[in-house]
């Protein structure tokens, strides 16, 4: 966007009018300027009137210095976001300082704006509206002569952006912002651009799941688009047509390794033939099955120290060894920490679980070597802990409304995990808000890999988004 100039006009309420209009225009602008600043967008080439500073005059003047500015080179955008009021078959942009009774002098008719729009020089003009009472017939009629201009309304005339506790700036504006940042393949038309057309569309499909989650409401409100379908906001980049299948480093806390395993009480080795197994889970229980594992667990980190020696190139002073009185160990490398527990297994108490984690991994190149048959264990489940939660609610709700052939998804009535399975592919993926955990039935880190990227594969063509972590 780096041949865009941008004008945003916002503000909320005016100095006549002292209750603000609840549709959150000036947090809105906000939320913009960040995104501008995301998308890199030059703020020498950007200009904001907003609040107390949105007066008739001070607008008039803003908006003939950005017509000075415009090239013909240039994507100008003018976003305006605020109020309107009706008079006599005329249509007023409010701005701060406006008067009902003195519309035609302290307000700005629909009809004026759009004569000096069309004078603008620019190659492409696109127009953002938030206003309440603008109809689209009125822009259509108005901008008739002008095929360089198009845009987006926020909702329909009889419409207002809705907005609510967690989204002041309204719910509209902030899935926006978010889709222009990260259009996913329904946002974008075929050549990776993103359209007045393909963006509302992908927010019109998005925005009623979005305010029945805000406002727990079946409210309405409707973005529509005029003037040009194929009329270009963003420009198509390589980083967004590799977003969907590419795991967002920036969302992820760190991966791990993970394998679960079974034993029985009376194979520990300082189990006693004179000692009792357990008949049932409790303290006393746990805490004697956690002495008998001492020596197992320092077997077991003793085994992977020389695994370490021998076949990573660490010396002993590299490691760190640790065998708790818990029923835990850890083996600190510079490049990984590997964690043992055993606890006994609270449905069977004859039973100990065996649970073993590879994590903080510094180098993904060592991941093949603990596949190798002198480490001797592998992992069953690859581990994605998350910075930025998955919204479940969202993903299942789309999921009903477009279920992907040859996968089963399965949840409860008051999901706190999904379950993903596809035909033919011998794992499952388990999500949930913090994290995903990728099951293989066949151990093995490459098979995992395998596994998360046929998934993947499978998600992107259909456009599941929060499965990829995007």
């Amino acid at each position: 966007m780096k041949q865009c100039r941008i004008l945003t006009v916002a503000f909320d309420g005016g100095v006549f009018d002292p209750q603000p209009d609840a549709f959150g225009a000036e947090a809105g602008a906000e939320v913009l300027e960040r995104l501008w600043d995301r998308l890199g967008v030059d703020r020498k080439r950007r200009m904001s009137v907003v609040g107390a500073q949105a007066t008739r005059a001070v607008l008039d003047v803003n908006l003939r210095r950005f017509k000075k500015q415009l090239k013909a080179e240039d994507r100008a955008i003018l976003v305006w976001l605020g109020p309107t009021e009706q008079k006599n078959d005329h249509i007023f942009l409010r701005c701060r300082d406006s008067m009902r009774d003195e519309l035609s002098a302290t307000a700005i008719a629909v009809e004026d704006l759009f004569a000096q729009i069309r004078s603008w020089k620019a190659k492409e003009i696109i127009l953002i509206f938030a206003t309440p009472g603008l109809p689209l017939s009125a822009i259509e009629s108005g901008l008739s002569e002008a095929p360089h201009v198009s845009g987006i309304l926020a909702c329909g005339e009889d419409e207002v952006p809705l907005v609510s506790a967690e989204c002041p700036e309204g719910i509209w504006l902030r899935l926006f912002a978010e889709t222009l940042e990260r259009p996913g393949r329904a946002a974008r038309e075929r050549n990776g651009t993103v359209t007045v057309r393909s963006l509302t569309n992908a927010l019109c499909a998005e925005l009623p799941r979005r305010i029945r989650r805000e406002l727990n409401e079946d409210l309405s409100q409707t973005p529509q688009w005029f003037g040009r379908a194929e009329a270009v906001i963003r420009d198509a980049a390589p980083d967004d047509l590799q977003q969907e299948v590419i795991l967002n480093p920036d969302r992820l806390r760190r991966i791990v390794l993970r394998s679960e395993s079974y034993g029985s009480v009376q194979e520990l080795a300082d189990f006693r033939k004179s000692y009792t197994v357990p008949d049932k889970p409790g303290a006393a229980s746990r805490r004697f099955v956690q002495r008998l594992a001492t020596r197992d667990l320092q077997a077991e980190l003793d085994r992977v120290a020389v695994f370490c020696r021998e076949h990573l190139g660490y010396r002993k002073k590299d490691l760190a060894c640790v065998v708790g009185p818990d029923g835990s160990a850890s083996l600190s490398a510079p490049d990984f920490e590997f964690f043992l527990t055993v606890e006994l297994d609270e449905s069977d108490s004859s039973r100990v679980i065996w649970r073993r984690e590879l994590g903080r991994l510094r180098d993904l190149d060592l991941l093949p070597k603990f596949d190798s048959a002198e480490f001797g264990l592998s992992f069953d489940q690859l581990v994605f802990e998350l910075v930025r939660p998955i919204d479940l609610d969202a993903f299942m709700e789309r999921w009903d409304e477009a279920p992907i052939d040859g996968v089963q998804a399965r949840w409860g009535a008051q999901p706190e995990q999904c379950e993903l399975v596809i035909q033919g592919l011998a794992g499952s993926i388990e999500m949930r808000s913090q994290r995903v955990i990728v099951r293989g039935q066949q151990k093995g880190t490459n098979r995992l890999f395998d596994l998360l990227i046929q998934f993947l594969k499978r998600f992107t063509m259909a456009d599941h988004q929060p499965l990829l972590l995007t």
